[in-house]
């Protein structure tokens, strides 16, 4: 999964885009392929926490985990944030889907 927001932001989709604190989400290039429909990608899901017309507000010290591939992922949109103790490592490997993407991640 990939980080989509961190404690105290305020994250939501809007029509396939991820926003934090009202901002498109802009510095990693998955975020804007998802956001434009590019390849592969969908768009954002709105769906569960972050249905359409919602928000949520994560809690201090904690992440909002979400999958790229939004609309066969069960990420927080879900389950919620994940606590920071939750976390053990940084991906250094994706091993699927077997696109270009496979191999050592950025």
């Amino acid at each position: 999964k990939r980080i989509g927001g961190i404690g105290g932001e305020n994250i939501s989709i809007i029509d396939g885009t991820l926003y934090l604190d009202d901002q498109p989400r802009d510095e990693v290039s998955a975020f804007i392929a998802n956001a434009n429909k590019e390849g592969d990608y969908n768009g954002y899901k709105a769906d569960g926490y972050l249905a359409i017309g919602k928000s949520y507000n994560i809690s201090k010290d904690h992440f909002f985990a979400l999958g790229d591939n939004s609309y066969n992922s069960h990420d927080s949109r879900y389950f919620g944030s994940v606590n920071k103790e939750a976390l053990i490592g940084k991906a250094f490997f994706i091993y699927y889907p077997f696109t270009k993407r496979w191999g050592i991640s950025e």
